[in-house]
């Protein structure tokens, strides 16, 4: 849970050359209304294009779910590492958010 900017600059800081991206297209959040949920996995040789973040029924869980992704290649050389952040009104969250994936 990225809850001001301080928290999304550490966080996209822990991805060296990725930071700068994440940093243009979130810093202008307005965290007044909304908080940011930040998630990074690695999906071994899968290649996610999108993923979305789901919240189902009231409960405190929050599910990463990849979008449709070609399979993956037999052979496997070193696995792919998806880094996404949401934007999400802050009265949707959950007080004590639990992050699954799918």
């Amino acid at each position: 849970m990225l809850r001001t900017k301080g928290q999304l600059t550490a966080f996209a800081r822990r991805f060296g050359g990725r930071a700068d991206a994440m940093l243009a297209r979130a810093g202008k959040n307005d965290f007044t209304r909304t908080a940011l949920v930040g998630w990074s996995a690695t999906t071994g040789c899968a290649k996610w294009p999108s993923a979305a973040l789901h919240r189902p029924g009231r409960g405190d869980r929050l599910t990463l779910v990849a979008a449709a992704h070609p399979t993956p290649p037999p052979e496997c050389f070193a696995p792919f590492h998806i880094v996404a952040v949401f934007t999400v009104p802050k009265d949707r969250l959950p007080a004590r958010p639990r992050f699954v994936t799918a």
